[in-house]
């Protein structure tokens, strides 16, 4: 059973209530885990934050308060992946570095880039970005596809905002 969106005050009775209905649920639909939080898709945020409570928000998880962890380790919950992100000033990227590994996959995969002067030129190549994000991550634990609906949805929602 995946769950997310997950909230709650400092109180032990009130995470205990609300992850034994998260149970509840998956019990009832013969599931056999609880894996969270997560959210309904890979494209959505993930996880606890267990330090750096005095920074702005992960990008990839939900902030949460710190207490959430002493909740999840009483409640029997384990850490089954940890993520770490870092902050780097810009002066310390070099970008001839990634200048010349570009142009050696371009030669190497004969390789070039596209002159797209509209947003509806992008569309035609929506599907096989979906795609081969499917095929990338599908090996990694918990994965769950974008499916042909999600993909629509998505397209809809985003692809006016790329600026080719």
């Amino acid at each position: 059973m995946r769950f997310g969106w997950f909230d709650f005050i400092d109180d032990l009775d009130v995470s205990t209530a609300l992850l034994k209905e998260v149970n509840a649920i998956g019990k009832a639909n013969h599931l056999e885990y609880t894996e969270g939080p997560v959210g309904f898709s890979n494209l959505d945020k993930v996880g606890v934050m267990t330090e750096g409570f005095d920074q702005i928000s992960n990008m990839i998880t939900w902030y949460n308060h710190e207490y959430y962890i002493k909740h999840y380790e009483a409640l029997g919950y384990t850490v089954e992946k940890s993520y770490s992100e870092s902050k780097f000033p810009f002066k310390n990227v070099k970008p001839e570095f990634f200048k010349k590994a570009q142009e050696l996959i371009k030669r190497r995969y004969k390789l070039r880039a596209l002159q797209l002067n509209k947003t509806s030129e992008v569309m035609p190549y929506a599907d096989k970005m979906f795609d081969l994000f499917n095929a990338s991550y599908s090996s990694l634990s918990s994965f769950v596809e974008i499916t042909p609906i999600q993909k629509e949805y998505f397209k809809e929602k985003f692809i006016s905002f790329v600026n080719p």
